[in-house]
């Protein structure tokens, strides 16, 4: 009797060591401005498979049962941007997330910073290129394979263009050609320029520049342009 009244008053707590444990995603604030319009899709990896989940601004956190041990995290926001640029045209406005969580005990968090992994170049000329002889063409070869865009200037000589992640080493070229037989008339190492006046193709988050163009003589001059959240929402969504 004195035994089983001694087993009464104790508690046996459970080896759960086994057990999966859970991983709370949880969106930043930056990432939840960018989600108000398309959500974020996560990719969980460990030990026992794959597991993917939506998150956005109404529904900020959800929660997933992964094995414990290290948990490969991936999220984009799902605006239907694809890792590579196509030939032709500019690239997608790519928001990105990675890293690897530790997971020990049986609730782990991760927030989700989505990282801005394009840069929008705004180019202004000085006059219209009459495209009855020739045309522009940014063409470049970023760390993934080779990338061409056609500038389509607007009345004033400006246009835009969203570039992939480029490597320091990466060609990334301002190109005249003619229109009637697609010789090169001129050319300009754009990539040169963007780095000399202080662009880091390695930043968490790629910044815009400003390129003003001269055509006679010609000139190029670069300005780069912090990127911030706010400045990012309005011009890249």
């Amino acid at each position: 009797m004195m035994a089983l009244l001694c087993l009464a008053g104790c508690s046996i707590k459970e080896d759960r060591h086994d057990c999966p444990a859970w991983l709370g995603v949880r969106l930043s604030s930056e990432s939840m401005d960018l989600a108000t319009k398309y959500p974020v899709r996560v990719i969980l990896r460990h030990a026992s498979g794959t597991d993917s989940l939506f998150v956005n601004s109404d529904s900020p956190q959800q929660w997933a049962a992964v094995e414990r041990g290290n948990v490969h995290v991936e999220g984009w926001l799902a605006n239907g941007a694809g890792t590579a640029a196509a030939w032709g045209v500019e690239c997608d406005s790519l928001w990105v997330f990675k890293a690897d969580i530790p997971v020990k005990a049986e609730e782990e968090r991760v927030e989700v910073l989505l990282h801005k992994r394009f840069a929008t170049v705004y180019f202004s000329f000085d006059k219209e290129p009459d495209e009855r002889t020739s045309r522009i063409r940014l063409r470049s070869v970023p760390k993934s394979e080779e990338y061409c865009c056609l500038l389509k200037l607007s009345s004033g000589g400006e246009t835009s263009v969203r570039l992939p992640e480029h490597g320091k080493d990466s060609v990334l070229e301002l190109e005249c050609l003619s229109a009637l037989d697609s010789r090169l008339l001129w050319d300009w190492d754009l990539g040169e320029a963007l780095l000399k006046a202080g662009y880091d193709w390695g930043a968490d988050d790629l910044a815009d520049a400003r390129v003003r163009v001269s055509l006679a003589p010609l000139e190029v001059h670069v300005e780069i342009i912090p990127w911030t959240s706010e400045e990012g929402l309005v011009l890249e969504i």
